[in-house]
Formats: structure tokens, sequence, C-alpha cells
């Protein structure tokens, strides 16, 4: 799958509402044709990306694992269910 555009990629993380749907774009965006990824952003700097304060992202990214669609080491994370977008 090729790369997309970078503004593409932006208007994908703008249409999501909530950060865990931010979070999930951006997973998936990020993992591609894989489940696993390692991001280059620490917590605060990605709560920063997604335009969401960090403990925020934090509590919704521990309810998503909760709920087993994620799960997280430091920054890898792996999609449970890749259908999940």
């Amino acid at each position: 799958n090729c790369i997309q555009h970078p503004l593409n990629v932006l208007m994908l993380f703008l249409n999501k509402v909530f950060p865990a749907e931010k979070f999930l774009a951006y997973l998936t965006q990020l993992a591609q044709k894989q489940n696993t990824a390692t991001s280059p952003l620490g917590r605060v700097d990605l709560a920063d990306f997604l335009g969401a304060d960090r403990r925020t992202l934090t509590r919704e990214l521990k309810r998503m694992q909760k709920v087993n669609l994620i799960q997280f080491s430091k920054s890898t994370y792996t999609l449970e269910n890749a259908n999940i977008m």
C-alpha cells in the first residue's frame, strides 16, 4: 500500500471526534499491514498530536485495553482486532 499524502492522514484524524477514535485511526495508519506498531511519539506528544489531554488519552488507552481492542506496553501498541477501523 502506498503512503498516503500527509493532508489526507491529517483529515483522517480531524474527522474523528473522540480520543479513542483518533488514537485508533493513528494506530491503524502507523501499523499499515501489521497489527503491531511502535509510536515514535511519547504519551504527552501523542496526546498533543491527537488534540487530547494526556490523562484522557491514558484513560482511553486503558479502557480500550480492558475491552480487548488493543494491548500496549510503553510506545508499542497492538490491535487485538484488525477490523476495528
